[in-house]
């Protein structure tokens, strides 16, 4: 992931990588904005993760009372 990460950096502010995929470096303020972004989405899917974990899967792990 960290390799990856690193490709698609350096294709927004190496030369090169800006002529050859027609990019253009992120400001600092877009920076912001995208890290909150992925922050929030992090934070909704732990939060829907506990909510499974702790009330689905465990009716799920119930016998069903007939």
């Amino acid at each position: 992931a960290l390799i990856a990460f690193l490709v698609h950096v350096s294709m927004l502010y190496l030369p090169w990588g800006q002529k050859l995929l027609n990019t253009a470096p992120v400001s600092l303020k877009g920076w912001g904005v995208l890290i909150v972004l992925a922050l929030s989405i992090l934070l909704v899917m732990e939060l829907h993760k506990l909510y499974w974990h702790r009330f689905v899967s465990r009716r799920a792990a119930r016998p069903d009372p007939k």
